[in-house]
């Protein structure tokens, strides 16, 4: 699921402090805006930038781990969605531009701003009937007791840049 001109990184959001591990300042998570999970839109597949959003700083003072790949995915062009899926199976991912952080209850995608069309269709692919049917049919976790999708699910997922597609001029005019 990358686009041949950057590689794309894909990551968990910071780890909340627990008992496990050492607990650390907030380093790059200081000036950070933070979206919980449950502010994740249902409805729609973005978040704008004028999201209203506290920070990070108001709600932890400490962190086990800043994660996002040391802070690259919280900013730039990204797809982000959360481990529970909605009440059809679906998974909520949204796109955004937005720079702001998030728990590790929420796996991402991103790129650079080159391959931001096609991360708004991957966003489309991944909200579509087809994602949920590939999560039922490959996802052992995702018909339990809790369904939710782990990134290497999403990761496993068939998909095709244009770069690689049979049709590239139609695929590119696509995206």
């Amino acid at each position: 699921m990358q686009s041949q001109k950057t590689p794309w990184l894909s990551g968990k959001g910071f780890h909340a402090p627990n008992s496990s591990n050492p607990n650390r300042d907030l380093g790059p998570l200081q000036r950070l805006r933070f979206l919980q999970a449950d502010r994740l839109p249902n409805e729609y597949p973005l978040i704008a930038a004028d999201v209203q959003l506290d920070r990070v700083r108001d709600h932890y003072s400490i962190v086990a781990s800043p994660g996002g790949q040391n802070a690259a995915l919280y900013r730039g062009p990204r797809v982000i969605f959360p481990d529970g899926l909605s009440d059809g199976y679906g998974l909520r991912a949204v796109y955004t531009e937005v720079q702001f952080a998030f728990t590790s209850s929420i796996g991402a995608l991103g790129g650079s701003k080159a391959d931001a069309g096609l991360l708004k269709l991957l966003t489309a692919y991944l909200r579509s009937p087809l994602a949920s049917y590939l999560m039922v049919m490959t996802g052992y976790s995702v018909i339990g007791e809790r369904p939710r999708i782990a990134l290497d699910d999403v990761e496993a997922f068939p998909f095709c840049p244009p770069e690689r597609h049979p049709d590239r001029k139609g695929a590119v005019k696509i995206v």
